[in-house]
């Protein structure tokens, strides 16, 4: 059954490359008439951040709603407590989610990586794409990041924005229980929620629904045991499982351990390919001819039992097909077998792969 109506797309809009979702968003700030929230992993204070926060200074001088929640460790070497200080004596209220506390040294484990822009009561956007230059070809070229973000209906802002202000309001690490999101195509992970493992419980779910083909891009790939163990029965009722990794990203351990994870899932007849021109950070899975996955959650432990996550699981039969089409292209471009191994790394693979709930 469809999660929204089937006369509403649920994704009007879906974005690969960083520069083309950044200009949508700029054009939405200038246009902005109550509110301009921003949550992000990573706020850079680099080329491309820095036109954002001049433009959200712009719109804040007018008296526009401008909030932004970035995280101190994902911005840490990114951002610049200069250019949040500018931007908070611009009229930006700004909040750094868990900074170190001495008080309270154990909420630093949980970070916020959710990924999600709002404009008044009609436009956000969720996905992949942090803020910075990593993420722009015009900034960093054809080794610019792979990424996924999309536009979200109207009908899906209020409900993020619901999200939004339990993460907002509960930055400084006092979890109640929040308002949950009131539309079942949403789902959000991390404490406060009603469930610590909600995000892997309904992405489980999710993929055992699949009958033609599930396919899937994760940058960091170290499922849980549930979900190993889902892909396995999807392939087993007949299935197309094709999952596609970077050959490398910015985490070594992590690789290490996605090396193993895909080689016992090859040995099940899964197809795994490792992409080297650029580093895939898309989080998205493709769902026979209409399903959609697609938000910040990694297929980790951390992702998915640790952080705040925020993803959108939506039946879009055009997105879907816009992303199909990205995927085969990549899936045909990448290498069909892993790089060889020598001993130190089959040690590697194997110690990483032992320790792959603390990566």
């Amino acid at each position: 059954m469809p999660l929204l109506d089937a006369v509403v797309r649920p994704l009007p809009a879906v974005y690969r490359e960083g520069d083309r979702a950044y200009r949508a968003l700029l054009s939405a700030i200038d246009t902005a008439r109550e509110r301009i929230w921003i949550e992000s992993y990573i706020f850079a204070a680099d080329g491309v951040g820095s036109v954002i926060a001049r433009a959200l200074a712009r719109r804040a001088a007018c008296g526009i709603d401008v909030r932004v929640l970035a995280d101190a460790v994902g911005s840490a070497g990114h951002a610049t407590q200069a250019q949040a200080h500018w931007l908070v004596q611009s009229g930006v209220r700004w909040r750094w989610f868990h900074p170190w506390s001495w008080g309270a040294p154990a909420r630093y484990n949980t970070r916020n990586h959710c990924k999600l822009w709002i404009v008044d009561n009609d436009r956000a956007w969720v996905g992949g794409l942090n803020i910075h230059r990593q993420a722009s070809r015009q900034a960093s070229g054809e080794k610019r990041w792979g990424d996924c973000h999309a536009r979200a209906c109207a009908q899906l802002v209020q409900p993020l924005a619901d999200t939004f202000v339990a993460r907002w309001d509960g930055y400084d690490g006092d979890y109640r229980p929040h308002k949950e999101p009131t539309h079942p195509a949403i789902v959000v992970s991390g404490p406060g929620w009603r469930c610590r493992h909600h995000l892997r419980c309904q992405t489980q779910r999710w993929m055992s629904q699949a009958r033609q083909r599930l396919w899937l891009i994760t940058p960091y790939f170290v499922p849980p045991r549930g979900i190993m163990r889902q892909l396995r029965r999807c392939a087993r009722r007949g299935v197309d499982v094709r999952i596609l990794i970077p050959h490398r990203s910015d985490v070594a351990a992590v690789d290490w351990a996605a090396r193993h994870a895909a080689r016992r899932l090859q040995r099940k007849r899964i197809t795994v390919r490792y992409f080297d021109q650029r580093f895939l950070h898309s989080k998205v899975m493709i769902r026979d001819d209409h399903g959609i996955w697609l938000g910040s959650a990694n297929l980790d432990y951390r992702s998915l039992s640790t952080n705040h996550e925020l993803n959108l699981m939506v039946d879009d039969a055009r997105a879907n097909a816009i992303v199909a089409r990205w995927f085969c292209r990549d899936f045909s471009a990448a290498r069909p077998t892993p790089p060889p191994r020598t001993w130190l790394q089959r040690l590697l693979e194997t110690t990483a792969w032992s320790v792959r709930r603390w990566l």
